[in-house]
């Protein structure tokens, strides 16, 4: 049976397959009664995600841009299904980003050229740029973070961790050790306080170099990493000829190097700022334009959906597996029997069935 969700001003939204979960919440595809397509995330009941809903919300307030995804509306309101019943949920509407995760684009679809790279990248530190010139830092940025239009504009997106440019205290300085660790600048991993739009900064380098090369720089921006560690020491003839090694081929210009290790500096306040990084050479290199790229990226769209759905499929299938196991224990199958143990460590990953009665076996299943 549909699942609805009758939003706080009486829309009412028909609720589709999941788009992606986490810990905070759970993303849904769903449409209104004009069949106008949105994403949603129903909220975790757990009042510690209370915060992680406000600082999103009140910068999707704040940040209205086009490269940033749009806020349609939000709050508390009803989840309905004939069959399960009602229940209150916390919600946010989201303008739908069709064209998914940049970081499928990459990891399915190959490396950008430094042209197509450029585009994404002006896009990319344009939004950024203009978040914090109004007060606000995302300290979480990523390429699955990073959603792209039914056009493939570029949309910053995940804003749980966003935070006042200023610090919590109006000092400038926040201290919150968050993030995804291999995005994450050194003074986070030190334990330091730190300048919100710097370590944005830092993580924009890196995805830069994702972009341009399918592959990340180093493991994580901190002492202990050796390739980063070049870049601590001034030795970037080192760094970039390690990676010139690892790519075959040279395929990073003047410019880029400059503009990445600029970025990257292990010292915030040599860091470059964004609006720095924008004036930067690289930057008046030849790009590629939206309308330059859509063959291309019409195809790279036709790999990211047929993954998506093979992954769908053996979703599916992995279900159906389970369903079968369990069926199969409900009518009394005895465990004892080798090939019965050996089809359940298959279909359940365990790595060991033991003999046990049968009534145990039924409840394990059932509870799983």
């Amino acid at each position: 049976m549909p699942t609805y969700l009758k939003g706080e001003k009486g829309a009412r939204y028909q609720l589709g397959r999941t788009l992606g979960s986490g810990v905070s919440c759970k993303v849904k595809l769903a449409k209104d009664d004009n069949n106008n397509r949105f994403a949603v995330k129903i909220m975790s009941k757990d009042i510690d995600f209370a915060e992680l809903m406000s600082a999103e919300l009140e910068t999707l307030r704040q940040c209205a841009h086009d490269n940033v995804i749009g806020l349609v509306e939000s709050g508390k309101g009803t989840q309905e299904n004939s069959k399960k019943g009602d229940k209150s949920v916390h919600y946010i509407v989201l303008e739908l980003a069709q064209g998914g995760e940049l970081f499928d684009f990459i990891a399915l679809g190959g490396r950008f050229p430094e042209p197509v790279t450029r585009l994404y990248a002006k896009q990319l530190c344009q939004a950024l740029s203009y978040m914090h010139k109004k007060g606000v830092c995302h300290r979480d940025l990523k390429p699955e973070n990073l959603m792209l239009d039914a056009n493939y504009n570029l949309k910053v997106a995940d804003f749980g961790f966003a935070a006042p440019t200023v610090g919590r205290d109006g000092k400038g300085k926040l201290t919150t050790q968050l993030g995804t660790a291999s995005y994450m600048a050194p003074e986070i991993h030190l334990g330091k306080p730190y300048e919100g739009p710097a370590v944005d900064v830092l993580a924009t380098g890196i995805i830069l170099f994702v972009m341009m090369t399918q592959r990340p720089p180093f493991s994580q921006a901190s002492h202990d990493d050796p390739h980063y560690r070049l870049l601590i020491g001034k030795r970037g003839d080192l760094f970039w000829s390690a990676h010139e090694e690892a790519e075959g081929e040279d395929i990073y210009s003047k410019e880029f190097k400059s503009l990445f290790e600029g970025m990257l500096a292990f010292n915030p306040k040599e860091r470059l700022t964004m609006d720095q990084v924008l004036a930067h050479p690289w930057f008046s290199g030849p790009t590629k334009t939206l309308s330059d790229i859509k063959a291309d990226f019409d195809q790279r769209k036709t790999v990211v959906d047929q993954e998506a759905h093979n992954a769908r499929e053996e979703k599916r299938a992995a279900r159906a597996q389970r369903g079968e196991a369990k069926g199969k224990v409900r009518r009394g199958i005895k465990l004892g029997d080798p090939a019965v143990r050996a089809q359940l460590r298959e279909q359940w990953g365990l790595l060991e069935v033991k003999d046990f009665d049968i009534r145990s076996a039924t409840q394990f299943f059932s509870s799983a």
